[in-house]
């Protein structure tokens, strides 16, 4: 508070008093925070929309405030606390001195941010090995690697629908389902995992024929491995011209 000193000049019937001392004190005002909750990587609000002011004379404003998160942490508990505030009367004259001000903090929710894990499409050809599986990654924010994000490693099921499937050779041609899981995900990410497609590819059937020498009996001359022959695969009778 700041003391004034006034002083009585007495009249023609008076003698002038010693001078007094009185103060004028700070007027009371609360500054508070405004709760909020955003995603991880995503800044708080600042500035004196996110604060409101309370108790202080009419036509007074909260003009500056400094709004200054706990953590940056996905955290359910963190706090916002204000400081630094700036009134100013109607004509923005700075009127800060004349007020004491109590700071109050906001509450700080911070959500996990969704981490996209992507399984990649993968082929082989039939009859032949399962390949190697692998995902990608996306939805990071800052400076944050997937290195330092994701760890272990990723299990990869593959299904016909809803049935999970072996892959081996004898796996039929076709599209499957390839559903990645299993991985270990930083605290303030959590895991979306999206499946990618195997598919397995035809191969050319083989058609073999052999040279045939009459003897009076039907001879099958052709066989085809990985499918069904046709057209005249087998006769009895010489034929001066080739089969087909």
């Amino acid at each position: 508070s700041t003391a004034y000193t006034a002083s009585c000049t007495g009249d023609s019937n008076h003698t002038s008093p010693s001078n007094k001392t009185w103060t004028m004190g700070k007027k009371s005002v609360t500054v508070t925070a405004s709760n909020q909750e955003v995603t991880y990587g995503t800044a708080i609000t600042t500035g004196v929309s996110k604060a409101t002011l309370s108790n202080q004379v009419s036509g007074h404003t909260l003009t500056a405030v400094t709004l200054t998160p706990s953590t940056s942490n996905a955290t359910t508990s963190g706090t916002i606390t204000p400081s630094a505030a700036t009134i100013k009367d109607g004509s923005s004259n700075d009127v800060t001195s004349n007020y004491s001000i109590t700071y109050t903090n906001g509450t700080l929710k911070i959500n996990k941010k969704t981490l996209t894990i992507t399984a990649e499409n993968k082929s082989m050809n039939y009859g032949g090995s399962a390949p190697s599986y692998s995902y990608t990654v996306s939805g990071l924010k800052g400076s944050d690697t997937q290195s330092g994000v994701v760890s272990g490693t990723a299990t990869y099921t593959v299904k016909n629908g809803s049935t999970t499937v072996t892959v081996n050779s004898s796996l039929g041609a076709g599209t499957y389902t390839i559903v990645p899981s299993g991985l270990t995900i930083g605290s303030n990410y959590t895991a979306s995992y999206v499946n990618g497609t195997l598919t397995v590819n035809k191969v050319a059937a083989t058609l073999t024929c052999s040279d045939k020498t009459y003897n009076g009996s039907e001879q099958t001359a052709c066989t085809c491995s990985g499918g069904s022959v046709g057209g005249t695969y087998k006769a009895t009778n010489y034929s001066s011209t080739a089969y087909t």
